[in-house]
């Protein structure tokens, strides 16, 4: 049984429940969503029965398993993140498995960040599905009970899909607590990067602040960086694999392919300017399980003096990022306020 139990200026709250003993409930964002933005859930099971409640653990993190399905039907499963695969680990998620336990009178609350268990970087309309085996005897299977929600509408509007990406010199000089790489090319180019020291979070997604500036005399043609978003590449630790990219990411991918064709475009930076780019790493790649990866960023220039036209790259590589993502997942337990 879904129920929309309430509904607030920022959140709807669905919940269901058998004969009030036991009370589940999801607490979703109303609005639309921008792409990007971090989406947090939150999640409670209360007890309200008179004996403890055994709970089937999942992955030793929580006792709910999770289904995404987007699309006008609701019918196409969305594929999950890397954290998503080891949260959701059926092989050890079994239905008379209790490994956790909810005593009488007891509420557990839970907050996670869904946006880093699906890859939700496409546009649309998605339905949250999540499930919980319980149980009132820890030996006979004949008590088992399944609470459950189905299709909970999530929707994530394409509008902003670029909302803040170009950043101008203020935002750039303003900025406190970074650490910054540089690097500089024979015609007159200068990449230089900055990530926060406070270590990007999952509601930051990851940005990057890149400055592409022009130190010479004469113009110097860039490769678009305002909409190049191929310009970095993303590795585990040490350059051991590259990691994959989320549909977001493949899908600028094959859109910055069909550029290198004729038409390919490059844009004129004239002499002491600068183009500035804020870069989304978390809706490029799937960074949702990383403690620490490794990044090189090359920006394609050339000049063009005398009739001459040189070629270069501006390269910064194997620079070492650590990100930590502190509301991916938060547990509590507590008395219940209003048995």
């Amino acid at each position: 049984m879904l129920v929309l139990v309430s509904s607030r200026v920022f959140a709807a709250v669905y919940a269901t429940t058998n004969d009030m003993k036991h009370i589940l409930r999801l607490e979703v964002p109303e609005h639309e969503i921008s792409l990007g933005e971090n989406i947090s859930i939150a999640i409670s099971l209360e007890n309200r029965g008179e004996t403890p409640l055994f709970l089937s653990r999942l992955s030793n993190l929580s006792p709910f398993f999770f289904s995404m399905k987007e699309g006008v039907d609701w019918r196409k499963n969305v594929p999950r993140t890397e954290l998503g695969t080891v949260y959701m680990n059926e092989a050890i998620y079994h239905p008379t498995r209790w490994n956790a336990t909810l005593e009488a009178g007891k509420r557990m609350d839970i907050q996670l960040s869904v946006s880093h268990l699906f890859d939700m970087t496409a546009p649309g309309s998605y339905s949250l599905s999540m499930k919980c085996f319980v149980d009132t005897s820890n030996v006979d299977a004949d008590h088992r009970e399944i609470l459950k929600l189905d299709k909970v509408p999530i929707v994530l509007c394409d509008a902003d899909r670029f909302k803040d990406i170009s950043v101008d010199e203020g935002v750039f000089k303003a900025m406190k607590g970074f650490s910054e790489w540089s690097s500089t090319n024979e015609v007159g180019g200068v990449l230089t990067l900055r990530i926060t020291n406070s270590r990007p979070t999952a509601k930051e997604s990851a940005f990057l602040y890149v400055k592409v500036q022009n130190v010479g005399n004469d113009p110097l043609e860039i490769d678009d960086v305002e909409t190049h978003f191929d310009i970095v590449s993303l590795y585990h630790e040490n350059h051991k694999g590259s990691i994959p990219r989320t549909r977001f990411g493949l899908h600028l991918a094959s859109k910055e392919k069909s550029k290198d064709g004729p038409g390919h475009e490059w844009k004129t930076l004239p002499p002491n300017k600068a183009r500035f780019l804020k870069y989304p790493l978390g809706m490029v790649f799937d960074i949702s399980s990383l403690e620490t990866y490794s990044m090189d960023i090359n920006v394609s220039c050339r000049r063009t003096s005398d009739g001459k036209t040189t070629c270069s790259t501006m390269s910064l590589t194997n620079i070492s990022v650590n990100p930590v993502f502190p509301e991916r997942f938060e547990c509590r337990v507590s008395d219940i306020q209003n048995p």
